[in-house]
C-alpha cells in the first residue's frame, strides 16, 4: 500500500531531511533549535536595505572614481612617452651634420 505524504506550497512531500527535501525554518525556530543543540544564535538584526543601498553607491562611486584617475594617469605616460620619441626624432644627427670622428684613429 502506497501512503502519499501531503504537499506543501511548494509541492514538495511535506515531511524530513529523509526524502532529500528541503525544510524550511523561519529565523525564530532555527534559533530555538540552534539553542538546543549548543549554538550561537543568527543574528536577527538584518542590515537595512538604506545603507546596503548607500555603501553599494559608495563602493561604485569609489571604483569609477579609480577607473578615471588609472585612464588620466595612463593618458599622461602616452604624452610623456610621444614627447621622448618627439625629442629623440628631433635630437638624432642627420648625414650632412659633421661627426666628431673625423679619422680612423680617433674613431678607433
Amino acid at each position: 500500500m502506497d501512503r502519499k505524504r501531503p504537499r506543501d506550497d511548494d509541492g514538495d512531500a511535506a515531511g524530513g531531511a529523509g526524502d532529500g527535501g528541503e525544510v524550511a525554518l523561519s529565523i525564530e525556530e532555527t534559533n530555538r533549535l540552534r539553542i538546543s543543540l549548543g549554538l550561537k544564535p543568527l543574528n536577527l538584526d538584518a542590515p537595512k536595505a538604506d545603507d546596503v543601498a548607500r555603501k553599494n553607491a559608495e563602493e561604485a562611486r569609489k571604483k569609477k572614481e579609480q577607473e578615471e584617475r588609472a585612464k588620466q594617469f595612463l593618458a599622461r605616460q602616452a604624452e610623456k612617452k610621444s614627447q621622448c620619441v618627439q625629442d629623440d626624432f628631433l635630437n638624432v644627427k642627420t648625414l650632412g651634420e659633421e661627426d666628431d670622428v673625423d679619422d680612423m684613429e680617433t674613431w678607433l
